[in-house]
């Protein structure tokens, strides 16, 4: 009996031992093969160049096609993070750093055609990377789609515009280098992902803050055209005027004051010329002292890409016209509010607000630090996203025929007090900026949350939506409440609270104040 047991014992070692070493999937991609990792219903590849590494005189360009290899490629693991001053996982940061991950189906192949789901990530266009856990794809592609998500550059590196740079470009165009980035990883979804069993007719672009500006910018963009079918925009929007104050957060900032600060990035650096900036290492350019990321962190009005703001090109019936569902979530100005005294929520008032200042306290009101905080936070929200996404559903409706899905996320998540994985001060952060991606994506983190049933029921009702429109174009499917497309004399929108439903749009006359001020 001994014996018979230990032969056993060695046969399931070795059937052990050969699974772990046995191959993993192989796919041929048009610069050559890669080979990922698998389990029982899954395939996932990871560390996926789609372009060259933009190092040297690559810096500052256009992305080019990856170099062919030889042979296989393994892509088990994620590739390196882009240059960014806070890191926001353990990948290394490196500018060698455009490559991309593939979830699918174990089954998918070619003939599969199914639908596609890229991700862009957020970070203020300044940080972020797509090897962030709540950004695996798995739970995804269990529902049947295949999921990519991409790198970009960010910061210095990808959105710094110069007037050299202008002068050498094809498109007499600088700065949105990260925007390239995404359209060069569209492109080569749409070179290769029939072979993951991903249909190129029906991508679903999709991503969060800046991810979600992004998203806005390449549906406004004429040089997307036909690269995606539908969008999903997260706490977004780029449709304030370039003239518009700063209440308004990050608007389009135009080519000559991009490339002002590209020139005040040289002279920083002591360089004479772009090729002397293309030499320099890279952490002296994300280090220079006099100059942050966030002078030159943000899109350019380049010409090109974008020729003319989001706004005109929306009003002119000049985006691409796909389906799109976006919202926002309720508590977002807790990240962005600073007013968060009575003294200073006045003094802000005062200054930016001028003769709209009664109007503003009457909408607004604070009578201690505890209601000017509140206030702050919810005028942040207003005008940073619940105003953004009402317009992009109101220009949408007017000059598209295609359909808009509306929502607000609502449901308070977890979180201990004072996590430090949200934020230092002690804040009441609620629906908070980034609350919904675990929802969204099934992935709950961080895993010391006590995440709860509703949680994890929500998420269910979310992911299948976000699913159901990759497939569709329309997020409604069994057992999911009704949701309507937006309708402008009627407007309302999904909340996603305890009990998802479709309400109509409480706060019009806090819309329509900065409506006002953004046609001033």
């Amino acid at each position: 009996m001994r014996t018979a047991l230990m032969a056993l014992a060695v046969l399931a070692a070795t059937a052990t031992a050969q699974a772990a070493s046995a191959p993993g999937p192989k796919v041929h991609t048009d610069a050559g093969w890669v080979q990922g990792v698998s389990d029982k219903t899954l395939d996932e590849f990871k560390g996926i160049p789609f372009a060259k590494p933009p190092v040297g005189d690559l810096r500052w360009r256009a992305p080019q096609k990856p170099q062919a290899w030889k042979g296989v490629r393994q892509a088990a693991d994620y590739g390196a993070s882009c240059m960014q001053p806070e890191p926001r996982s353990t990948a290394p940061l490196s500018e060698d750093c455009l490559y991309l991950n593939v979830w699918k189906p174990k089954t998918a192949t070619p003939a599969h055609k199914l639908p596609v789901m890229v991700w862009i990530y957020g970070g203020g266009f300044r940080a972020g990377t797509a090897s962030e856990p709540t950004y695996d794809g798995a739970n995804f592609a269990r529902q049947g789609v295949v999921m990519v998500t991409i790198n970009y550059r960010l910061g210095k590196f990808g959105f710094m515009a110069h007037p050299d740079l202008t002068a050498e470009s094809e498109h007499h165009s600088s700065g949105n280098y990260g925007l390239l980035d995404q359209i060069a990883a569209l492109q080569w979804v749409q070179r290769n992902i029939s072979a993951f069993g991903g249909d190129p007719k029906a991508v679903t672009i999709f991503g969060q803050s800046a991810g979600g500006h992004a998203v806005n910018f390449l549906v406004a963009s004429p040089v997307t055209k036909g690269l995606f079918a539908r969008a999903i925009g997260e706490s977004a929007g780029g449709f304030a005027p370039a003239s518009a104050k700063t209440y308004f957060g990050h608007t389009l900032r135009s080519l000559q004051q991009s490339e002002q600060s590209g020139l005040r990035l040289q002279a920083d650096l002591k360089a004479s010329s772009i090729a002397d900036l293309r030499k320099l290492p890279a952490k002296a350019i994300q280090e220079a002292a006099t100059l942050d990321d966030d002078d030159m962190g943000w899109v350019t009005q380049d010409g090109y890409i974008l020729p003319d703001s989001v706004d005109h090109i929306f009003a002119a019936g000049r985006q691409n016209d796909v389906p799109v569902m976006m919202g926002f979530n309720s508590n977002e100005g807790a990240s962005f509010a600073h007013e968060r005294t009575l003294r200073a929520f006045h003094a802000v008032t005062a200054k930016e607000m001028g003769d709209r200042a009664a109007e503003y306290a009457k909408l607004y009101p604070a009578t201690d630090d505890v209601s000017a905080t509140r206030s702050s936070e919810m005028a942040s929200r207003d005008n940073h996203f619940a105003w953004q996404t009402w317009t992009w559903a109101r220009l949408q409706t007017a000059t598209g025929k295609s359909p808009i899905y509306y929502y607000n996320f609502a449901l308070r998540p977890p979180i201990p007090a004072n996590d430090p994985a949200v934020e230092r001060e002690p804040v009441d952060w609620g629906a908070h900026h980034s609350a919904e991606i675990p929802y969204v994506f099934g992935n709950f983190v961080p895993d010391t949350w006590r995440w709860r049933d509703q949680d994890r029921g929500l998420s269910r009702i979310m992911s299948a939506y976000w699913v159901n429109f990759a497939k569709t174009g329309n997020p409604n499917g069994k057992g999911l409440p009704s949701w309507k497309s937006y309708d402008p004399a009627q407007p309302s929108r999904m909340i996603f609270d305890e009990a998802p439903s479709q309400r109509p749009i409480a706060d019009l006359d806090h819309l329509a104040f900065w409506d006002s001020l953004a046609k001033q």
